[in-house]
Parts: structure tokens; C-alpha cells; sequence
């Protein structure tokens, strides 16, 4: 096999590719071989000719389709020929003739472009002409010549020239075509190189401007190897020591004296010869949403979709409106940014978030990924066309658009446990509009929860609310059933001045549920021990210990509280003499409230709806009032 001819294939236009085939089919010999490698394109190439061999591989770009071409041929040259250009009519034929009498290491050949778009030749004819663009399709290699060189498949742009930078044509025999042998296609607007030049891959261009490049830079050449792993670097210069000059020509092209050069990034000096490009704002995956609530599952999703895959991708969320907490949790993994029109983004993949937003134009992306996180509740609700795939959180929600699209997919939502500070549930049950019972103090410790950002709700069973108090802080009224809600908080909060027995501090912790309360002397006496079932703050509430009643909550502690002694020492006082039951409250009924009123007995307000036992004989006289009805007997 005297020579194979390589083309990388990727999301081309089909009729580019095919016109190609069909001059080279004529052409084709014995002694020729063709292999196409198609680098995971959307729809993969077909071709009816049976000399072709399609390759096919997941996409990894140019350079690794190149060097999978190399490595699945056998030919003793080598041509490249991209998918979307062509060739003239005697290519192959003037190839193998030149192959037959000059056994070169490398030829160069006379380029033009077609007539459908911007004009560039390069014709070169006399072995003095030589190519001023490094494009490896303008040349034929011998395989001896490229021998274990491959390109390099992290560089996604200027790979050329960095194969033909370390290849050194400068050690080879050269060979020179004076016929046009290849016609590049420059109306493409897609181009590789359209995109790099729009800086809208992740190549760059860096352009380093040092007046003059000295030996003892070092610090230069590590850079400079560094980079050239991935991006294309040029170094403008006055002028170079020519030790230090050798050395970075491997990884780098000089420009002495300075030119005119476009580039993505300048570093050094200023100079008016570097031209900047100006830059889209490229991610791998772009989310975009119109608005972004405060709350709601299409943020959830997006959050949890950045926190489950920030690691593995470069991801940007974009918006048109946003509150203020979704921005700062978003921030914590992604690039967060508002939507700007005036602005280019590029990425990989744009993931569109909701089904009623309009994708912008401004985006320029490889393929879209459409979202339905809603069931089809109104018959105008449609999926938007042009998606290379639709996401539904479940089977339920495409059946509902019966949407039965092989580009349509079922992948369940992200759900991440939470992993946030457990909320402080918090009750206050006290007679407030009294001097002593500390709403000054409760203001203080609901300051420091907040300025410690502390999750909590203080639920207040009071007469009296307070001014000024914050969000978290709910007044409940006056109710017969705070005891219920002492019972399932963390904390029951008293800050009075003073207390002769208070009697919420002991009903809670006589409930296995601890207090915050200020250092009331009769705190000893009811049992109340700091630390133990107990946050004891300071009357001042200054320098409060708020990380320990957060993180330090205090259960399972022993208390009993006995009622016997106040028994025996009533008993005491009143003497012996048995009772002669003189009051009989007969019997208990259950009974509903069917009109808002206030009980005198109960001296609470009770609406419509409440059920509660009545002694039958009051049962009947608030009946009678129309207050209530009674729905069952009771005891």
C-alpha cells in the first residue's frame, strides 16, 4: 500500500463529505487505501462506497481522528484531507508519481480556496517557494517521516502547527507540487477555524510581547512548555538570544521584528501590534433560566444538578432575574451571571430549563438539552423544537405530553439529603405585656440567632406581641394548647427579671424538654442545672453562647417533678376532714363550636370547627345560645 488517505469526520454537512468521496472514487487504486474517522458525530456518516473504511469512536476532536487514521492504516505515505474540502481530479495520481521518483520525506502542494467565499492561493512553483500555513492537509507525509510523532489531542485548535513545530521539517527531503491539489472550502460558516478565530473553543491564542527574550528567562520557557500543551503561543519580540531562542521554538512561533497579530490573550508588555478578539464567554455546560425564584423545584433541580456535577464540568447558570439566595448557594459550585444580549456564550451544552423560555441567540451551542419538569396541565403547554434531547423527571410527565421521540429520555431528578444545620424550634408561653417577662431580652437572643444566620422559628403564646420583631418570631395568641407545642420544641425560652416559681420552666423540663432562660434565683429550686437541662444566658445578653445552644442541645436528661410534698403540705393547712361532695359536675359531653365565641369558663376564643368535653348541664345552656352543637357523650 504505497498510500492512505486520512479524513477526520465530524458533524460535517453531508453533501461537503460526499461531493469529496466522489471525486476521489475515480481516483482510487490498488495501492491506495481510505479511512474515514467519524469522531462521534450526531448522525453518523453512511457512504455507499465500498473503498471507504468508516471508522467510527466517541468524539475527542481532530487530533485524536487524525491519530486514529494513522494508526489504522498501512500506507507508505500519508495524506490528510478535511471532511468539508476537496481535492482536484489527479490528486491521488500525482501523489503516487511523485512517490514513484522522489521518494521524499514530506511534499508540499499549491492550495487555493473554492469561489463560493473569501479568496487565499498559495502556489508554489519552484522547490524555494514554501507553504506560509502549517496546515497538514497541504502536505503528504511519509510514514517513516512522521514515525511515532501523533497529535496532540488535548489542543483542540492549531494542532497543525504544533505537529509540524515537532516533526522539524527542517531534518527531511522535501518534495514540491506546483499544481493546485487542494481546494479549502472558506464559506463554511462553522468552520474549525471559524470558531477558534471567534474564540469560541477552548484553544486559545496567547501572544507573549517581551522586548527582548534573554537567555536566564526561565521562568519563560516553563510557561511557555506549559502552555503549548493546550493553546497556541507566540512570542513577539525586538530580539532573542539565540540559545533560549532554540529552546522555546519547540513549543512556541516567534514574530522578529513584532507584526500585526490577532490573539485571546497578551501577556508581557503592551503593544500596539497585539490585536484582542473578542472573547464569548464559553463554558462546557450553559443552564439558562429566565427567573430563578426564591423557592421551587426547577431551582431545586438546578441546584442540585450543579452540586452532583460541578466536579466533572465547567458549568455557568444563566438568568434574566434571580433572588438573591440562589445566586449565593449556586455560587458555592458554578459561575453564576446575569443574561446579558450584548454579550456572546458558547458551550458544549445548553441545558434550557423551562419549557415557556425562549433559548436566546446569543448562545452558540454544540447541542441543546430541552427540560419538561411539568406535567402538560393546559393544552397550549408545548415541548420547544430543535432539542437534540428532552429531559422528564418521570414517565408520568412524558406520557403526559405523549411524547414517545427516541430523543426524549426519563432521567429522575438529582436529590441531594439535607445536609444543613437542623432548624431551632422555639416556645414561649408567658403573659408578655407584664414588665418583668423580658421581650427586650427575647429581641437580643432572636438578634444573635440571625446574625449567626441560624435556621429557627420562635413561636410566642402570648397576650401581647412585640414590636419589631422578626420574621421567625410567630405570635400565637393566648392558647389553652401551648403545652403541646412546649413539648415537641428544643428550647422553651423565659427571660424574665424574675420569677417566684414559674411555672412554664418546669412544665417543660419536666417534659424532657431543656430552657434558655435568664439566671433567675429560683432556678435552684425548681431543678434547673446549666448544661444540663439548661442554657443559663446572662441579664445583659451579652457575649451569648449561641453555638452551644445550636450544636449542644441539650436531651435525655433525669427530672422528676413530685407533686407529693405540695400535697402533704396543703394537707397540712387545711386539716383532715373528708370531703362531703357537695359539687357534682355530671356528665362530660363532647361538643363542636358551629359560631365563633368566647368562652367565659375557658376565657379563650374558640372558633368554628373546635371540639371539646363540656359538663352536659353548661353543654345545654351554650347549645341553647347557638354557640355549639353536641356531637357524642362522654364521661
Amino acid at each position: 500500500m504505497k498510500l492512505s488517505i486520512i479524513i477526520p469526520y465530524y458533524n460535517t454537512k453531508r453533501e461537503y463529505t460526499d461531493e469529496l468521496l466522489d471525486i476521489l472514487e475515480p481516483q482510487m487504486t490498488d495501492e491506495t487505501e481510505c479511512v474515514l474517522v467519524d469522531d462521534g458525530s450526531k448522525v453518523p456518516y453512511k457512504t455507499e462506497h465500498k473503498w471507504v473504511r468508516v471508522i467510527y469512536q466517541k468524539n475527542g476532536g481532530t487530533s485524536v481522528a487524525r491519530n486514529t487514521g494513522i494508526d489504522n492504516t498501512t500506507g507508505e505515505y500519508i495524506a490528510f484531507i478535511d471532511s468539508d474540502d476537496t481535492v482536484a481530479p489527479y490528486f491521488v495520481e500525482k501523489i503516487l508519481r511523485r512517490i514513484d521518483s522522489e521518494h521524499f520525506d514530506y511534499m508540499e502542494m499549491s492550495w487555493r480556496s473554492m469561489p463560493d467565499g473569501p479568496q487565499f492561493v498559495q502556489k508554489l512553483d519552484s522547490i524555494e517557494d514554501h507553504l506560509t500555513n502549517p496546515s497538514v492537509c497541504h502536505r503528504v507525509f511519509k510514514r517513516t517521516f512522521i514515525a511515532d510523532f501523533r497529535f496532540n489531542p488535548k489542543k483542540l485548535s492549531g494542532e497543525d502547527e504544533e505537529f509540524s513545530r515537532k516533526i522539524g521539517y527542517e531534518r527531511g527531503k522535501r518534495a514540491v507540487e506546483p499544481d493546485f491539489m487542494c481546494f479549502y472550502r472558506t464559506a463554511v460558516p462553522d468552520s474549525k477555524s471559524k470558531r477558534f478565530a471567534a474564540g469560541e473553543m477552548p484553544t486559545r491564542k496567547i501572544v507573549y510581547y517581551i522586548p527582548h527574550v534573554t537567555n536566564n528567562m526561565t521562568d519563560l520557557y516553563e510557561e511557555v512548555r506549559r502552555e503549548d500543551e493546550e493553546n497556541q503561543i507566540y512570542i513577539l519580540a525586538d530580539s532573542c538570544d539565540e540559545a533560549i531562542k532554540e529552546k522555546l521554538s519547540r513549543y512556541c512561533r516567534f514574530m522578529i521584528p513584532p507584526k500585526p497579530i490577532r490573539g485571546h490573550e497578551l501577556r508581557g508588555k503592551f503593544t500596539p501590534y497585539y490585536i484582542q478578539i473578542d472573547m464569548p464567554v464559553s463554558y462546557q455546560v450553559i443552564i439558562y433560566a429566565s427567573r430563578l425564584h426564591e423557592f421551587g423545584g426547577l431551582e431545586t433541580f438546578i441546584y442540585n444538578f450543579c452540586r452532583a456535577l460541578h466536579e466533572k464540568y465547567d458549568i455557568m447558570v444563566l438568568y434574566e432575574e434571580a433572588a438573591f439566595v440562589q445566586i449565593s448557594r449556586l455560587s458555592e459550585f458554578v459561575k453564576v451571571s446575569k443574561w446579558d444580549p450584548g454579550k456572546r456564550y458558547s458551550c458544549q451544552t445548553l441545558v434550557m430549563n423551562s419549557i415557556l423560555d425562549e433559548e436566546p441567540r446569543n448562545i452558540k451551542r454544540e447541542q441543546k438539552i430541552q427540560m419538561c419538569h411539568t406535567c402538560r396541565i393546559k393544552n397550549e403547554w408545548r415541548v420547544p423544537d430543535d432539542n437534540d434531547k428532552v429531559i422528564y423527571p418521570s414517565e408520568t410527565a412524558r406520557k403526559s405530553f405523549a411524547d414517545n421521540h427516541t430523543t426524549s429520555q426519563v432521567i429522575p431528578n438529582s436529590v441531594i439529603p439535607i445536609k444543613e444545620q437542623e432548624a431551632l424550634i422555639l416556645v414561649t408561653a408567658s403573659r408578655l405585656c407584664t414588665v418583668e417577662k423580658g421581650k427586650a431580652r427575647m429581641l437580643a437572643l432572636a438578634k444573635a440567632l440571625n446574625d449567626k444566620h441560624v435556621n429557627y422559628v420562635w413561636l410566642v403564646f402570648s397576650d401581647c406581641p412585640i414590636d419589631g420583631a422578626p420574621k421567625e418570631m410567630i405570635f400565637m395568641g393566648q392558647s389553652r394548647h401551648a403545652g403541646a407545642f412546649i413539648k415537641s420544641a428544643d428550647y422553651l425560652v423565659q427571660l424574665s427579671d424574675s420569677e417566684s416559681f414559674c411555672y412554664s420552666i418546669i412544665e417543660a423540663i419536666s417534659s424532657g424538654v431543656p430552657v434558655i432562660t435568664t439566671p433567675l434565683p429560683v432556678l435552684e429550686e425548681l431543678g434547673v442545672r446549666d448544661k444540663v437541662n439548661a442554657h443559663i444566658v446572662p441579664f445583659s445578653m451579652k457575649d451569648i453562647d449561641i453555638d452551644a445552644i445550636v450544636n449542644h442541645r441539650l436531651k435525655g436528661f433525669p427530672h422528676r417533678y413530685d407533686n407529693k410534698e405540695f400535697v402533704e403540705s396543703w394537707t397540712q393547712i387545711l386539716g383532715s376532714e373528708p370531703a362531703k361532695k357537695i359539687y357534682n359536675p355530671g356528665k362530660m359531653v363532647m361538643v363542636e363550636v358551629i359560631r365563633d365565641y368566647t368562652d367565659i369558663a375557658l376565657n379563650e376564643r374558640l372558633i368554628v370547627g373546635t371540639k371539646l368535653l363540656m359538663p352536659a348541664h353548661r353543654a345545654e345552656t351554650v347549645k341553647a345560645a347557638g354557640f355549639i352543637k353536641i356531637v357524642g357523650g362522654g364521661t
